[in-house]
């Protein structure tokens, strides 16, 4: 059968011209009066479509019969070839609220097919006949749920879309993610599908000589930038059919131009092509299963309780800055006036009440009125030459955080206390306004984005990376079904075990091999103190008076006149302004004295390890443990100076990222520099002192994304080894319809688990309230194990269960819980009450604080 003939089982001998390859609208389109200019403009790109003959609108019951038949004959056909290029449009991007309108399929053929499933609303097309959402809904189903060549772009929307609305199931059968893969390829540009149709499918196309230079206007354009808030259904049927249609034509050209790359030998992507095969691509049903089961929310404990002392603690910090900054304002406002009949503006002065979160006002009060900060000059691009800027971004307001201001001879941060106000009204916003409202029947649907440059996760619709670390009450309202628990799984340390695997530093293998706190051995190591007295000082504080009256003793009685507590407190003495640096006599004011100093070196020591590894310079470092720059470079330097072995990975990383222009992660994914660093060595631009710290910037990236990159392989294995079931020859099963004919069973499914959540090294699984723990224990062990190394360092990975997230009961009080003799409320209470009462005795501003997150996956510590 040719071709030909093939595409006559859609067409039933009706037979198109040779000579016209598309069809006009020609009809006299009458315009509306007073059409907005957004309707106008999709008027006059409705009369200038020029459609293909192979975009074909499918709305009408013989039509789809015809799809039906043809699909089933396509797929027999072509066999191996026979992909099918899918997507779908919506009343928006929220997957559990904006219904299906219409769906678009796509063939290796070249044919392409729009299915409206909505009528067509706009008064162009209001009498255009349409099938009914059911009749496509029953006549797809059996086809693409049986379909395991299904090529989409950005799959998980349309799973959700296709799954929620139409009860179609395509969960585990997409061949090929063009976004995806498009994050692997160029992590540095948008994965977007029109970004790569044109940047890179179309002039493939054209130079292999598929497509002519015609092409090139074809008009191609996002529907959001086109269309804004009008729905699909209600834009002509011609323009609907030509955007349906041109999505899965574009789908189809940017996956076979990805395929030609990634399967060309001498492009060298082996590594990267079975990452995406076997860890990216696999993760979709993952995620996709995750989000569609989602987590309860309890949005009374957000808002009733947590939004309202954290509210209060808002109202407390903006009554301090309008303290400082005043709370009115002087603007210069302009209003028209007319003076014999000729019209002038009119400048004039209005005193408002001063509104904080206005940029341009906070900037008034800043730069201008209290004169706080000074202008910084700007490059413009446009005058092409330095022009004052009074910026009131993270980035600027965080360098400037030592900045203080003196009130009735008192002084205030007033820079800490806006970024701490900025910080935490966000973070009210977010999870105590909005996110309740988000929540469908009490079940909050999370969204994952699987390919941040680094290769890490990130999630919206709450960001869970948001919830600051030192106040994690807000995790307590995501909560388990009746009868089971959430489970978190945490790698420990993840980053600094890499850091250890990478640089094969003997001091970091030992730590991880000794179970030595780690940042008290790194102190140690760059202030020549003893490990073991350091953490017997430092730590002499029992949960007692008694107990700590017997651990002063000991320290007395075993380190009386040694040389490592004379060495300790000279050191002490000598760091200390006025202090007497010839008493080396112990006692407890002694030792109260020494585990101060020595938990601040251990806490600069801290932000020293993590900067190094999120490649932190000087100038960030110095801000974040409030020291001069000068302190901040010598305990980097000591750090460094320490790990000899570290040295020698950083250089040798370094030199890799300036001759190859890219990095590789333990699973091949790869990071490039390779624009940056050729930009700034253009022509007399590399001599420019101006593009050196672009250059550095590299470099300390590529460090970090070694170790990051790495830590997401990981994460992201250890979920695909714990989600998808094992033949019997160790492999590992990804095909759905494989797995439930051989009754294969993956670790989670064997004992009722469901990942729920993932957020920066942690797995969260719902799991009932009977669950063994040996079982819990095997996913701790998958996760340490998923990707071994020679080096002998262990990873770990911590479990706690609880009924919400972030709380941590016993094995024998989860017994108790599940035969219903503990109420877990009732713990769950007397938790919310110590936390609080602990936030209000131990807060300090700084724990909510906006920080510069340009970037900040990648970066971490500016």
């Amino acid at each position: 059968m040719s071709d030909n003939e093939f595409i006559n089982i859609l067409t039933k001998g009706e037979k198109k011209s040779a000579q016209t390859i598309r069809t006009k609208n020609t009809e006299i389109v009458k315009k509306a009066k007073k059409l907005t200019k957004k309707e106008q403009k999709i008027l006059d790109v409705e009369a200038s479509i020029v459609m293909p003959n192979n975009y074909t609108l499918i709305n009408t019951p013989e039509l789809l019969q015809r799809l039906i038949n043809y699909y089933k004959v396509y797929k027999k056909m072509y066999k191996g070839d026979a992909f099918v290029y899918l997507d779908t449009e919506t009343y928006g991007l929220n997957n559990w609220r904006d219904n299906l309108i219409s769906i678009s399929i796509g063939f290796e053929s070249e044919e392409y097919f729009n299915i409206p499933m909505r009528p067509f609303l706009h008064e162009m097309s209001i009498n255009v006949e349409c099938l009914s959402f059911d009749a496509v809904s029953a006549a797809l189903k059996p086809l693409l749920e049986a379909d395991d060549m299904i090529v989409m772009a950005n799959a998980k929307f349309d799973i959700h879309a296709l799954k929620n609305w139409a009860d179609i199931d395509i969960t585990f059968n997409i061949h090929w993610d063009t976004m995806i893969m498009s994050g692997l390829l160029n992590e540095n540009k948008s994965k977007g599908l029109k970004e790569w149709y044109n940047s890179y499918a179309l002039p493939w196309l054209i130079q292999q000589g598929k497509l002519s230079h015609d092409e090139l206007s074809r008009p191609t354009f996002k529907f959001g930038s086109m269309f804004d808030k009008i729905p699909f259904d209600r834009i002509p049927h011609r323009l609907a059919n030509y955007y349906a249609c041109h999505d899965v034509f574009m789908t189809h050209w940017v996956f076979r131009y990805q395929k030609s790359i990634v399967e060309n030998p001498s492009f060298g992507l082996d590594a990267v092509y079975r990452l995406f095969r076997e860890v990216e691509m696999p993760l979709l049903a993952v995620f996709a299963t995750a989000e569609r089961r989602g987590v309860e929310l309890d949005s009374k404990f957000l808002r009733g309780i947590i939004g309202k002392v954290l509210q209060e603690k808002l109202d407390e910090l903006k009554a301090g800055i309008l303290n400082v900054l005043g709370d009115t304002i002087t603007l210069i406002k302009s209003r028209t006036r007319q003076r014999q009949g000729i019209k002038y503006k009119e400048e004039y002065e209005v005193v408002e009440e001063f509104n904080l979160g206005s940029p341009t006002q906070l900037a008034s009060k800043l730069y201008v009125e209290h004169k706080i900060l000074e202008a910084e000059m700007v490059y413009d691009k446009d005058l092409k030459r330095k022009v004052p800027k009074q910026s009131t971004s993270k980035k600027i307001l965080t360098r400037n955080k030592k900045v203080t201001v003196t009130v009735d001879n008192q002084t205030h941060k007033i820079i800490d206390y806006i970024l701490e106000y900025r910080g935490l009204s966000k973070l009210i916003d977010a999870f105590c306004n909005k996110l309740p409202d988000d929540t469908v029947e009490g079940i909050i649907h999370c969204s994952y984005n699987q390919l941040v440059r680094t290769g890490r996760v990130s999630c919206s619709a709450p960001n869970l990376q948001q919830i600051p670390s030192k106040f994690d009450l807000i995790r307590y309202a995501f909560r388990a079904p009746s009868g089971r628990l959430l489970v978190s799984g945490d790698f420990s340390q993840q980053e600094l075990r890499w850091l250890a695997i990478f640089t094969q530093e003997q001091t970091l293998i030992d730590i991880f091999q000794l179970e030595l706190d780690m940042h008290s051995r790194v102190t140690c190591q760059i202030h020549s103190l003893d490990y073991d007295m350091f953490e017997k000082i430092r730590g002499y504080k029992g949960n007692s008076e008694e107990e700590t009256i017997i651990n002063v003793d000991e320290v007395i009685t075993k380190y009386t006149g040694s040389q490592e507590l004379v060495y300790a407190i000279t050191y002490l003495n000598s760091k200390e302004q006025g202090a007497n640096s010839s008493t080396t006599e112990i006692g407890r004011p002694t030792i109260e004295r020494l585990s101060s100093f020595f938990e601040l070196l251990r806490k600069k020591t801290k932000s020293v390890v993590f900067g190094v590894i999120y490649g932190i310079t000087e100038l960030g470092l110095s801000e974040q443990i409030e020291s001069s720059k000068e302190e901040a470079k010598e305990l980097i330097d000591s750090f460094k100076s320490s790990m000899p072995s570290y040295l020698m990975w950083e250089a040798t990383t370094h030199k890799e990222v300036m001759e190859k222009g890219y990095i590789e992660t333990v699973l091949g994914r790869k990071r490039r520099f390779g624009e940056t660093i050729a930009e700034a060595k253009q022509e007399d631009m590399w001599k420019n002192s101006g593009w050196h710290w672009k250059i550095e910037k590299c470099k300390r990236q590529s460090c970090n994304a070694k170790i990051q990159g790495s830590s997401a392989d990981q994460s992201k294995k250890a979920m695909v080894e714990l989600f998808y079931p094992k033949r019997p020859d160790g492999t590992t099963c990804f095909n759905r319809r494989e797995w439930i004919i051989n009754g294969y069973v993956s670790q989670l499914e064997k004992h009722d688990i469901h990942l729920v959540l993932q957020v920066h090294d942690e797995l969260i699984f719902d799991a009932p309230d009977t669950v063994d723990p040996v079982a819990l224990q095997a996913i701790t062990d998958t996760m340490a194990s998923v990707i071994p190394n020679d080096v002998g360092v262990q990873f770990k990975s911590d479990i706690e269960v609880s009924p919400y997230w972030g709380g941590k009961f016993s094995q024998e009080q989860i017994r108790l819980l599940s035969q219903g003799t503990l109420d877990w409320r009732d713990i769950f209470e007397e938790e919310v009450k110590k936390k609080l009462s602990k936030f209000g005795i131990e807060y300090e501003v700084g724990m909510f604080a906006e920080k510069d997150d340009e970037e900040e996956e990648e970066e971490g510590l500016q």
